[in-house]
């Protein structure tokens, strides 16, 4: 598959088919091409390790955490959601696509207090969850503390200007009643730098 937009090859990864009954609404934006190439951008970090364990915090459904458990390499994706529902979708798929090495956990602990080790993992996934916790620096600092000394932090989340905030949060708080919160673009930067 090829993106229409910028030509990028995004083959490395096969999402297989992510239909509506294991992923509900999110199946069509599971398999845009803009999604697979972060999918591809995660696969080439993550290239020529054994044994990795990837920790995928606020992960939802599993359309991230699907596919990296079946990418050569990695012993085991850890997805933390603190949602039953999408708890209950990820044991969906990991009955329907076979899959051993994922593991479901979020019914104990917070984002900001996992229940891990620390040093536990040697990659740990967060995409577009963060403005979902309520404790977003405690959240950073659990992270960082779960994560193995030179591992790798996969962090995105939509950034808002700070202007912007004051009238567009009060929207998306009521479509998303567990809203907590954008941060700007440096707010991002810093909350990462100021951990790691």
């Amino acid at each position: 598959m090829q993106c229409t937009k910028c030509g990028f090859r995004v083959n490395a990864i096969e999402l297989y088919h992510l239909d509506d009954d294991t992923f509900g609404d999110r199946s069509r934006w599971a398999n845009d091409p803009e999604h697979r190439k972060t999918l591809e951008f995660y696969a080439w970090f993550l290239a020529g390790e054994s044994g990795t364990r990837i920790l995928d915090l606020g992960s939802g459904p599993g359309t991230v955490a699907v596919p990296l458990c079946r990418l050569e390499g990695v012993r085991e994706v850890v997805c933390f959601d603190v949602d039953a529902a999408a708890r209950g979708s990820l044991d969906k798929a990991k009955a329907k696509y076979q899959l051993a090495g994922l593991t479901i956990v979020g019914d104990q602990g917070q984002p900001h207090c996992l229940p891990f080790a620390s040093g536990f993992f040697d990659a740990i996934v967060c995409r577009y969850s963060m403005h979902h916790f309520p404790d977003q620096p405690g959240a950073m600092s659990e992270m960082w503390r779960c994560l193995k000394e030179r591992g790798l932090l996969f962090y995105s989340d939509p950034a808002m200007p700070s202007h912007s905030r004051t009238t567009t949060e009060p929207l998306y708080r009521k479509r998303e009643t567990t809203f907590n919160g954008y941060r700007t673009y440096h707010e991002m930067v810093d909350s990462v730098v100021g951990q790691g």
